[in-house]
């Protein structure tokens, strides 16, 4: 089996893969209504629970209350 072509598109072939993966969300995003607010909306509340979850491990004083910090993480992982 030979795979020698494989090395040579291989180049053009992650290129137009990346392309077509912006143009497609770009696409979505101008077809489906709502939907880029929903993303935007996703992406703050990734932003918020990174930079709660970030206080909360700085603040080494007082105690982390254990089901904030595991809402945050569960936020960060959807994200």
């Amino acid at each position: 089996f030979d795979t020698s072509v494989g090395d040579e598109t291989y180049t053009t072939l992650k290129s137009s893969t990346e392309f077509m993966q912006k143009y497609v969300s770009a696409l979505c995003y101008a077809l489906i209504p709502g939907a880029m607010e929903r993303r935007q909306d996703e992406m703050m509340r990734l932003a918020t629970a990174q930079a709660q979850l970030t206080a909360m491990m700085q603040d080494k004083e007082g105690e982390a209350d254990e089901e904030k910090r595991q809402e945050l993480l569960d936020i960060i992982a959807e994200g």
